[in-house]
């Protein structure tokens, strides 16, 4: 009977989908925190404090969301505690800044979204390209990024509202992010709101469901 018991538990955490969260020092862990409290009874969600990129690709590929609350800049995410180390759309040296653009194709996609909150992430350069619709070309089925800079509470608050509505299996994504600007309106106030709501920059589809992501 242990025996019986171990194998469905085990079977049960290796079916579970992964959902992958970095994120930079205290003030930031709330975006972990709440991803943790609303899914991680259905979800394997892991955090990582600025551990940097050694790893992402394998995470990009063995998620089904993936979610940054760290600096960042033009076309550039970072997964450090500075910014000198992460991901970015195009022209990366492999090492420090790791290109999307350069990594191979994930064919089907199980990674549902990516969300980069980094400042200035979703801004479109020539020297690191669009860090977007980089992720959507190879390995996501939709992304998000701001154009300018992102405040750590603002954003706190944005992504807890995102995935609550997350628990509501059948809602879209794009109910999850329309729901999460309205909340944080009436949470921050209609300014901080419309900052992020205006300069939101989105690549990919947005018409899957929160059950797509645990069940397919």
């Amino acid at each position: 009977m242990l025996c019986i018991f171990s194998f469905f538990t085990c079977l049960s955490f290796v079916s579970a989908k992964t959902i992958t969260v970095h994120y930079y020092e205290s003030v930031r862990k709330p975006t972990y925190d709440w991803i943790k409290t609303y899914l991680g009874g259905t979800h394997a969600v892991f955090g990582y404090n600025a551990i940097g990129n050694a790893s992402v690709e394998t995470q990009l590929n063995n998620s089904a969301i993936f979610v940054v609350h760290n600096h960042g800049g033009p076309g550039r995410q970072s997964l450090s505690g500075t910014s000198s180390n992460g991901i970015c759309g195009t022209n990366g040296d492999g090492t420090t800044w790791k290109s999307l653009d350069s990594m191979t194709v994930n064919f089907g996609k199980p990674l549902y979204i990516a969300i980069y909150y980094g400042c200035s992430t979703g801004v479109t350069t020539s020297a690191y390209g669009n860090i977007m619709t980089a992720t959507t070309n190879k390995k996501a089925k939709s992304a998000v990024a701001w154009n300018v800079n992102t405040y750590v509470n603002d954003v706190n608050i944005w992504n807890m509202y995102f995935f609550d509505k997350a628990r509501t299996y059948n809602t879209t994504g794009l109910n999850a992010l329309t729901y999460a600007d309205t909340s944080l309106a009436a949470d921050s106030g209609a300014i901080n709101a419309l900052i992020m709501k205006n300069n939101r920059v989105t690549a990919g589809t947005f018409g899957w469901t929160f059950s797509s992501v645990l069940f397919q």
